[in-house]
């Protein structure tokens, strides 16, 4: 699978697993390859056309996620073992397919939109 590196004028990353303000509260992103965010080829086209119409209207997004390796999908199981809430790896994650993206949306200068909740709010 090619995926292609998450670079656009109106999308600031900031990959929550490479943090531990996640709810597997551990830094699952430790590789520099890890870190980047990567989506397929068409997945990346459709975010950039997105943020595109987002800042015609003055807005940008927060991308939170994007393609994750199988090794953090299974790591996730392992915290949360429930598919209302985390994909079973056995069966496979959009995110580790590179077709799946977590963001929200903040204003130009950076002001984070009220969302109802915060990042994986409904997990921890």
């Amino acid at each position: 699978m090619t995926l292609v590196a998450i670079q656009h004028a109106a999308i600031d990353v900031q990959l929550a697993y490479a943090t531990t303000q996640n709810f597997a509260g551990e830094v699952l992103y430790t590789t520099p390859e890890d870190q980047q965010a990567r989506l397929h080829r068409h997945a990346a086209d459709a975010l950039f056309h997105a943020a595109d119409r987002a800042a015609a209207l003055g807005l940008r997004f927060l991308l939170l996620d994007a393609y994750r390796p199988q090794a953090v999908q299974r790591r996730l199981w392992e915290v949360r073992p429930d598919p209302e809430f985390v994909a079973d790896p056995e069966i496979g994650s959009d995110h580790s397919r590179g077709t799946a993206v977590d963001l929200t949306l903040t204003r130009a200068d950076g002001t984070v939109l009220d969302m109802g909740t915060d990042f994986d709010a409904a997990l921890q």
